[in-house]
Order: structure tokens, then C-alpha cells, then sequence
């Protein structure tokens, strides 16, 4: 991809997180149990990936641009009806929408207009095979890091999990978990694409990508340990679900010193990787 499709991408998943942010600030937790928001943000783009993973099975290259199109005018009408109609919810939700939807617009005539060399059989079902291969890894490295969190959810009211800053936070680690997860699977299609072939911009760019992500998960890893070392010696943890979920993540939390090292030896087998050809990483 080049730089125009890259900022068109990057503002249709900036819209999406202002979405997310501003459906958690004005959701009516009233007539609706937050957790199903939480369910939405975090199993929303593992159903998504899938119902495009089998289109892609099709001959037909619109579906997947008509279910974009129809999927996020669903979404906002969902996330309107959260939030109970609420005035401001009402004229920002929709705003929001409207530029991913333009944004997809021109890619979509971009890609129409650009000259792309035709593929054979025997390389587009090679293609088709890596893609559910990758289509599996991400969704089940996402259900895996975003189950969790979920469980903070279903604490007291009283609770710091369950106040409105925290749902904020929440909402945004599953956003930073998803774009790091698409990141993943756009250097597996170049590489496809271009026969093992990764380009070096996109090397680059999901080489920092995948470490601002870890950082941003690490944040979020000590500030539920925070809270849960704050919320244990508060005196308000009454509840027994509470007592054992806290005392879990009290647990946990000593071996968060453990993130650092992992992520530095990550690092390096990543800086390895980036000394070589970019044909051998497609190789490999």
C-alpha cells in the first residue's frame, strides 16, 4: 500500500476509536449492561474478519466494499441505539461514520483506477490458503487478549472497573489490540502479493506499530494492577467475586516485571529479522 491508502486507513481507524471512546462516554449502562458493550468491541472485529474471510471465496470483488458500506451504517445505528439516542451521540456517532464511509469510497475507486497485474490460479489459491491461516492467528491471538479484561466487567458498582474512566481505557486497549492484529495480516497480503516480497515501509511501519502496542498493552497491564492493589486495601472489596478476581490480578502482577525482558528479546529477534532480505522474511 502507499502513503495515500496508508492515511486513509489510518483516519478511517482513528474515526472508528472516536466511535468507540465517544459510544462509552453517553452508553445508557441503565437499560443496557456495559458488558455487552465490551462483548461488541471485543468480538465485533473477530466476526468481522471471518464474514470477510468467506467472501473473499466468492469471484465477485464488491461484496466485501457493499458488507463495509452495510456493516458500518448497522454499527451506528447499534451504537446510537446504546446510547439511548442521546442528543450528542446522535449528531457525532453519524459524523463519524460518514468519513469512513467516504474514506472507503476512495480507496475503492483508487483501486478500481490503478492497473493491478492479474494473478494466476494456482497464486490466488495459495493466496485465498494463507489468508485463513491468517484470518485464524489474529482471531484467536485477539479472543485470547481480549477475554480477559471482560471479567473486570462484572464487578460491583462500587468498583474502579466499573467506573467510567476505566470503560474509556478499556475501550481503547481493545482498538490498539485490533489495529496491531491488522497490521499483522496487511504484511502477510503484500507478502502474498508480492510473491515472499515485504516491502520495507511496511516492515518499518508494523515493526513500530507492534511496539507501541505492547507498550500501550503494558500500560494496561499495571494500571489493572494498580487499581487492583488500590481497590484490595481500600476496604470497599466485599464481594466475593471481587476479592478473588483482585486477589488474581494481584497475583499476576508480580510477574509483570517479566513483560520487559519478553518484550526485549521480542525486540531482537525483530531487529534480526530486519537486517535481512525482505525475500527471506517472505520465505519464512
Amino acid at each position: 500500500m502507499g502513503c495515500f491508502d496508508d492515511s486513509l486507513n489510518w483516519i478511517i481507524n482513528f474515526a472508528s476509536l472516536a466511535e468507540n471512546v465517544v459510544t462509552t462516554l453517553y452508553f445508557d449502562e441503565d437499560h443496557f449492561g456495559t458488558i455487552t458493550l465490551a462483548l461488541i468491541f471485543c468480538f465485533e472485529p473477530v466476526l468481522d474478519a471471518i464474514v470477510k474471510q468467506l467472501m473473499n471465496c466468492t469471484k465477485c470483488d464488491w461484496d466485501n466494499f457493499a458488507y463495509d458500506l452495510i456493516s458500518e451504517g448497522i454499527q451506528c445505528f447499534l451504537y446510537i441505539h446504546f446510547c439511548s439516542y442521546d442528543e450528542n451521540a446522535v449528531l457525532i456517532l453519524p459524523i463519524l461514520m460518514a468519513i469512513q464511509v467516504f474514506c472507503m469510497i476512495v480507496l475503492k475507486v483508487k483501486e478500481k483506477c490503478s492497473k493491478q497485474e492479474e494473478q494466476s490460479e494456482e497464486q490466488k489459491q495459495m493466496q485465498q490458503g494463507l489468508q485463513v491461516m491468517g484470518c485464524i492467528m489474529a482471531n484467536c491471538q485477539g479472543v485470547c487478549t481480549g477475554i480477559f479484561p471482560l471479567f473486570y466487567l462484572l464487578y460491583s458498582e462500587e468498583a474502579p472497573y466499573r467506573q467510567k474512566y476505566f470503560e474509556v481505557v478499556l475501550a481503547c486497549y481493545y482498538w490498539v489490540a485490533d489495529i496491531s492484529l491488522q497490521f499483522q495480516f496487511t504484511a502477510v497480503q503484500e507478502a502474498m502479493a508480492g510473491e515472499g516480497k515485504v516491502s520495507k515501509c511496511t516492515l518499518l511501519e508494523g515493526k513500530w506499530i507492534a511496539r507501541i502496542a505492547s507498550l500501550l498493552q503494558f500500560a494496561f497491564m499495571v494500571f489493572t494492577a494498580v487499581l487492583a492493589w488500590m481497590y484490595w486495601f481500600s476496604g470497599d472489596c466485599n464481594e466475593d467475586f471481587d476479592k478473588g478476581y483482585t486477589m488474581f490480578t494481584m497475583v499476576m502482577s508480580c510477574f509483570i516485571i517479566c513483560y520487559p525482558c519478553a518484550l526485549m528479546q521480542q525486540r531482537k529477534q525483530q531487529n534480526a529479522l530486519g537486517g535481512m532480505d525482505t525475500e527471506a522474511i517472505g520465505a519464512m
